[in-house]
């Protein structure tokens, strides 16, 4: 599978965040009888009750948050589906996952950021890991380690293995081809999934 085609596969699972002013990445990681549970970086929803969702098909509302933390750097925002047209529904996809995957990282291997603040997916780097369980002072946290270019509003977009599972979310990252994110396990642990 190509890069652009593995691109392809993704989309389904990504949408944009805004608050306020800011925009950044998010991963739609359940879908349920009644709600869309997305997760995104935390810093972004810092003092906001609701996020504006773009899907990648363009349809928008709010979501709402239902936990976020500083520690580790997520929040988990609820869009309800009754906003949503079933059909629009069965076009998105939620994120594939399994603590397997994450475990199974091992550094150098590549992985996947599939994310953007200009509209859901349209941007894509590839990294390598560097580290799985990296403190990083800055975070306050132990966190998955890359080597890869970001650019801004990448914040929460997924962090794919070569399976297409998700690993993590991205936080933050450097002009230095440096990147840190949040780990699956994490996400699953204050995400309640």
């Amino acid at each position: 599978m190509t890069q652009e085609e593995f691109v392809m596969t993704l989309m389904p699972s990504t949408v944009m965040v805004t608050a306020g002013e800011s925009h950044a990445s998010g991963v739609i990681i359940d879908i349920n009888d009644e709600r869309i549970a997305i997760v995104t970086a935390g810093h972004l929803m810092q003092g906001y009750d609701q996020g504006i969702i773009t899907f990648y098909t363009g349809n928008a509302g709010f979501g709402n948050v239902r936990f976020i933390s500083e520690n580790p750097d997520i929040c988990i925002l609820e869009f309800e589906r009754k906003y949503l047209d079933e059909g629009l529904v069965k076009e998105l996809s939620s994120s594939a996952y399994d603590l397997k995957h994450y475990e199974d990282l091992a550094v150098d291997d590549m992985v996947y950021l599939v994310g953007s603040a200009i509209s859901a997916g349209s941007n894509a780097t590839v990294g390598k890991v560097a580290a799985k369980d990296f403190y990083v002072d800055d975070f306050d946290d132990r966190m998955l380690y890359l080597y890869t270019d970001v650019m801004a509003g990448m914040s929460g977009c997924g962090v794919y293995d070569g399976s297409g599972y998700l690993v993590g979310i991205l936080a933050g990252g450097n002009d230095s081809g440096e990147a840190v994110c949040v780990s699956l396990p994490e996400i699953l642990e204050h995400g309640g999934f």
